[in-house]
């Protein structure tokens, strides 16, 4: 009853897979039918129904019929379908064959259908994905070299088991690394004090300390660079300034302060911003957050002035928020969107007489395009 309910959504997934749904084919496969294949003209769509249908049906005889890579299709389609390998081995394509049995023995988590496969670099990962599957170290023993390692590093990494990485020399960068990954699927910043290698050790702080906002442990980074990057993200997630102040590199520390200050539309503490560029758009982002334009009088930037307060205004749909523009043109022009925006020609009083006025009028009454 599984393999039925497994097939027709097979046949769905190839169907989609060959870039668009072909309505012949479709209706075909609806229906079971071989015959209605027999109708259509092009060769290729013809063998391609026919694939589709013999994996429907598990017809293998269908799949002879449809030849070349359809017939491939077709039997890595029943051999999935019905979770059963014997039928990869008619698949020719070394390729196909080999993706042919990986399916069939993930879907089983039976390591030994993976030896089937033709390349040595395939078997070892199809046998590492089932031994993540199952957290399994034991298969990983199975393999050797840098399979091997690579395959205790990910069953440790998914088991939480530390113990597995003693699987791996020493003197391999896996090993250190193998503890890494530990350490960060646990949040446990106790395995960071045996790695040994120094990069990887800061690694191991930086992905910890990510996890749990630990900004005392991105001090214990050695690397000033790799530091100032864990307490922007400390700082950063947690809406500190106090993680921010303790970072070295100016650039950094200013991305800090402004991703904090926008976060919680403070705009005053964008004035601590060194970089004129990222204060100009901090002011600019905490205002609106704040929902005031009293951060918009900072901004030097003309063009950044102007849209904040424009912005801010927008937001609330109230062009009184642009009376505080000081150049009457920059204020007209604020109040003018406003008042299209909303259709709403009372709006355009608060503008000097002129045409400027008149012409705000017409837009906000829809009478002009």
């Amino acid at each position: 009853m599984k393999n039925a309910l497994l097939i027709p959504w097979l046949v769905t997934a190839l169907i989609l897979s060959a870039g668009c749904i072909d309505e012949d084919i479709e209706k075909a496969v609806e229906k079971g039918d071989p015959k209605l294949c027999e109708k259509i003209k092009e060769a290729d769509r013809a063998a391609r129904c026919i694939s589709q249908v013999g994996i429907k049906l598990g017809d293998t005889s269908l799949c002879d019929r449809a030849g070349g890579t359809q017939r491939d299709s077709c039997y890595s389609g029943i051999a999935a379908g019905k979770s059963d390998e014997s039928y990869c081995d008619k698949v020719s394509d070394k390729y196909a064959s080999d993706s042919c049995y990986k399916a069939v023995a993930l879907k089983k988590k039976d390591e030994g259908i993976c030896n089937k496969m033709a390349s040595n670099g395939n078997i070892a990962e199809c046998k590492t994905e089932i031994a993540v599957e199952r957290g399994d170290g034991s298969i990983c023993a199975k393999l050797s070299g840098a399979y091997l390692e690579e395959c205790y590093k990910k069953v440790a990494e998914k088991t939480g088991d530390v113990a597995l990485c003693s699987q791996i020399p020493e003197s391999s960068g896996n090993h250190d690394y193998c503890v890494v990954g530990v350490a960060d699927a646990t949040k446990n910043q106790v395995l960071c004090e045996s790695v040994k290698d120094a990069r990887a050790k800061d690694n191991c702080y930086l992905r910890v300390a990510e996890k749990t906002d630990g900004d005392l442990l991105c001090m214990k980074i050695s690397d000033a660079s790799s530091r100032d990057h864990c307490l922007y993200m400390v700082g950063k997630s947690r809406d500190t300034y106090d993680v921010c102040e303790r970072i070295e590199n100016d650039g950094t520390r200013d991305n800090c302060v402004k991703s904090v200050a926008e976060a919680k539309g403070d705009y005053n503490n964008c004035q601590g911003i060194q970089s004129q560029e990222k204060k100009d758009n901090c002011l600019n982002t905490a205002s609106r957050k704040a929902k005031t334009n009293a951060g918009c009088t900072m901004i030097k930037d003309p063009d950044q002035y102007y849209g904040c307060f424009y912005a801010v205004a927008s937001d609330a749909r109230d062009a009184s928020r642009c009376e505080a523009i000081e150049k009457a043109g920059t204020r007209d022009k604020c109040i003018h969107q406003i008042a299209t925006e909303s259709r709403d020609a009372n709006v355009c009083r608060s503008m000097k007489e002129g045409s400027e006025k008149d012409r705000c009028g017409e837009y906000a009454r829809g009478l002009t395009p």
